[in-house]
């Protein structure tokens, strides 16, 4: 018999059926039992376990062994055998015990339709041993292969896959620590209404009826989401997309205009699509140089445009062949201590950078066939003239560098003819990001090196985008809009949602009246997080999708215990923010305690509010479906070589590509809109903008954080250390371990500090994530009108000691 099989429980195996001659069955492991002797009640049945060419174990004379993955069985064939025991069986790995519990009986042929006698076996689930398990973490975006020991239901231990081709053995904290986050004490494990316990038709009841009524009594609009990095599974994000979208609310928000709309903005206004994404690629012989600005991807697994798989390997590789890499950044972090020169500018200051970079390659360095093919004319000589003031005097002053390290870059720059620029949230935080960002894409467009070998690549979501008809449906010149908030009539909609900055006054305008909250934590992700939370409480209706015990659901009038990364399957397609392999990843373990999926949440909601958030998936029917199941349906809808992707399983499937196709298929008459003019219209105020002295905060993460959660960091332990520049530290009598207080016109926010000699002068570093230490107290909520995003980098800040 050959096939996967699923052992669930106590059962009348398959696996272990004895039939005359030979046979093979296998299980969802690659181990193999054979069975070669006719069997007759008298005679001893030999068996081999094998996997591959290498023999596991023989059975003993009169018995025959039978290891199944994760199943141990021992039985005798002609009689009735009960035993409780202890057998040592030699595993590929690693040798282990077992404890296990079987009994066999002979079976009739007439039972199978068999020619011969069968043997048959009782399995107790109790006996099982510790089986492996691989899968892809997406707690980042470094995608990495790993392998967890499971026995039973409990997750003992995860590591590094050795065997995955693109992360090569590499994990981190993060992936390392999911036992730990998984059985926490915290977790979430029954629905709750009113903060009391209650079963699931209850709470469903109770939520999908107080929303019909509030749709019909106010209108769709006053219903709200919030979406977050936990919620970024392809079923989950799928669900509410579906949901929110038969609901006819507007009132979308997330942690998209908290993070990333200055990088969408500027690859829209260039390019005519948000995600238009280029990436590094550094196993192209013709890639030499790279500079990496405001992101460590040795800790976040990388951002946008980032080769996020096992990031320090790869940039070792490259340094290896000759590559050379910069680091722009006003720390001293673990990816600035691995590449070839570092530049720690003052926070916020990098347009300067790129602006000076623009104008001087712009006379010397440019590509003059892109310049001349690939740009307009008009649009060259007003770039020419709008960064003709970032001259080396201007760029020094503002950025606190040296000229002779400006110069360097430079000259490499010229040096290699190509550049990789990978911007991070170091620029996507700042006052000026899209700004900034626009200039980082004009120099790649100077050089050449966008769509070019020696330069960054383009990957496409389909290969019918690369040959098939030019893409159509380009944003106008300034950028698309949508509608926004009613409270806030000066915002706008931006790439589908509403900026998150005005959560707050749609609450407290009686706007919003119900709040979904997904996998996120708006109170430690947005500004004035305190008066935030105050408003939340006022909802009557607060449904908070989690795993995990937080301040938001001791508030929330509806807590939805959600399974988690261990307990999903999922698939990542993500070329068009980079992502160079498509994965699919099995759940680990089954749903435990009373969790669930958070796409059967909304599709039983959506039911009891008369429509099916999945009748758009053929063959998909929403009260039988299974997480598998609709994870491969969704996967065929959205990716062209979605079966290829399923064979290949955690392995994954690289996406391919061929530079010169964006040009081709994507660029609007096949030209960058190399100078927009709603972002050369603001140079003249950044040129004017005030050059303030003291202290600038940068906003930063830790290995073992992702946004506002954190993986590896004990429930008793409290945020990382504020940091301070030397000079900050020196200048106010302050050592490591006092305690300080940063403080801005918005609030403040008090910790204990580490003074920090590898930062530039004038910088103060603080984790964001953190709700007891909220850099959001600081920071202004006036968003920009471009992105709807407020800035939490290059913010000026006072630092003072505070008594011991």
């Amino acid at each position: 018999m050959d096939g996967y099989v699923t052992h669930t429980g106590t059962c009348s195996h398959p696996m272990v059926t004895a039939v005359t001659g030979p046979v093979t069955a296998v299980t969802r492991s690659p181990v193999r039992v054979t069975q070669d002797a006719a069997p007759r009640a008298t005679r001893p049945i030999y068996a081999v376990l094998a996997q591959g060419d290498r023999r596991v174990d023989e059975g003993p004379t009169g018995a025959m062994t039978v290891v199944l993955v994760p199943v141990v069985a021992r039985f005798v064939a002609g009689a009735v055998a009960d035993m409780v025991g202890d057998l040592e069986v030699s595993r590929p790995r690693p040798r282990e015990r077992v404890r296990l519990l079987a009994s066999g009986r002979v079976r009739s042929p007439k039972d199978r339709g068999l020619g011969g006698r069968g043997v048959h076996c009782m399995v107790d689930e109790t006996a099982t041993a510790p089986r492996q398990v691989r899968f892809i973490c997406f707690l980042c975006g470094a995608s990495c292969g790993l392998c967890a020991t499971v026995d039973g239901d409990r997750i003992t231990k995860v590591v590094a896959d050795r065997d995955h081709p693109a992360t090569r053995g590499y994990s981190c904290t993060k992936g390392r620590s999911i036992p730990e986050v998984h059985h926490a004490p915290n977790r979430l494990d029954r629905p709750r209404l009113d903060g009391r316990d209650v079963e699931w038709p209850v709470l469903l009841d109770d939520l999908a009826g107080k929303l019909q009524s509030l749709k019909a009594e106010h209108g769709p609009d006053s219903i709200a989401r919030f979406f977050g990095t936990g919620f970024f599974f392809i079923n989950e994000a799928f669900g509410a997309a579906t949901f929110f979208g038969a609901l006819g609310t507007q009132q979308l928000y997330g942690a998209m205009t908290l993070d990333t709309a200055p990088f969408l903005r500027a690859a829209e206004l260039v390019t005519g699509f948000a995600r238009s994404t280029p990436v590094w690629a550094p196993d192209d012989p013709a890639s030499t140089l790279a500079v990496i600005i405001g992101q460590n991807p040795s800790n976040s697994g990388g951002y946008s445009g980032t080769p996020s798989s096992n990031f320090t390997q790869r940039v070792r590789a490259f340094r290896q062949r000759g590559g050379e890499i910069w680091a722009i950044d006003p720390r001293a972090t673990r990816t600035a201590g691995m590449v070839d020169r570092h530049l720690a500018p003052r926070p916020g200051s990098d347009v300067f950078i790129f602006g000076w970079l623009a104008r001087e390659l712009l006379r010397d360095g440019f590509d003059a066939h892109e310049l001349e093919v690939a740009c307009d004319p008009d649009d060259v000589e007003h770039l020419r003239a709008v960064v003709e003031a970032f001259d080396l005097e201007l760029v020094t002053r503002r950025t606190g560098l040296a000229e002779h390290d400006l110069l360097d870059l430079l000259a490499a720059i010229r040096r290699h003819g190509r550049v990789s620029l990978l911007p991070g949230t170091g620029v996507s935080f700042s006052p000026t990001a899209v700004l900034t960002y626009w200039l980082i894409w004009a120099v790649g467009i100077i050089t050449g090196s966008l769509d070019r070998s020696g330069g960054m690549r383009f990957l496409p979501e389909s290969t019918t985008m690369m040959d098939g008809p030019r893409r159509t449906g380009h944003a106008p010149e300034s950028g698309a809009f949508g509608p926004g908030p009613a409270s806030r009539p000066e915002l706008k909609g931006v790439f589908g949602e509403r900026p998150a900055v005005a959560l707050v006054d749609e609450i407290e305008a009686g706007n919003i009246r119900a709040l979904m909250i997904m996998g996120a934590n708006p109170v430690a992700a947005a500004p004035d997080p305190d008066r935030l939370l105050a408003a939340l409480a006022t909802l009557p209706v607060l449904a908070v999708f989690d795993i995990v015990e937080w301040e938001l659901t001791r508030i929330a009038t509806h807590v939805i215990p959600c399974t988690w990364l261990a307990e999903r399957n999922d698939m990542r397609f993500l070329p068009q923010y980079g992502a160079e392999r498509t994965y699919v990843t099995p759940a680990i373990v089954a749903p435990g305690a009373d969790r669930r999926h958070g796409w059967q949440v909304l599709s039983e909601l959506g039911a009891r509010m008369g429509f099916d958030i999945f009748d758009v998936l053929p063959g998909v029917d929403a009260e039988t479906a299974t997480d598998e199941g609709l994870m491969r349906a969704i996967g065929r809808l959205t990716c062209d070589d979605a079966d290829n992707v399923f064979a290949a399983g955690t392995d994954g499937v690289r996406v391919e590509f061929r530079y010169g196709w964006f040009h081709e298929q994507v660029l609007p008459d096949g030209r960058w809109r190399l100078a927009p003019r709603v972002l050369t219209d603001r140079i003249p105020g950044v040129l004017a903008s005030e050059d303030t002295s003291g202290p600038r905060l940068v906003s930063g993460r830790t290995l073992a954080s992702v946004n506002s959660s954190h993986y590896a960091v004990p429930l008793d332990e409290g945020p990382p250390p504020i940091r301070i520049s030397a000079d900050v530290a020196r200048e106010r009598a302050i050592e490591t371990g006092d305690r300080v207080r940063v403080r801005t016109a918005r609030g403040e926010v008090a910790g204990a500090v580490l003074v920090d000699p590898s930062m530039a002068r004038e910088t103060v570093w603080i984790a964001h994530g953190w709700h007891e230490q909220n850099v959001n107290r600081l920071t202004d909520p006036a968003p920009d009108p471009l992105t709807g995003q407020p800035s939490v980098t290059g913010v000026p800040v006072e630092v003072e000691r505070l008594p011991s």
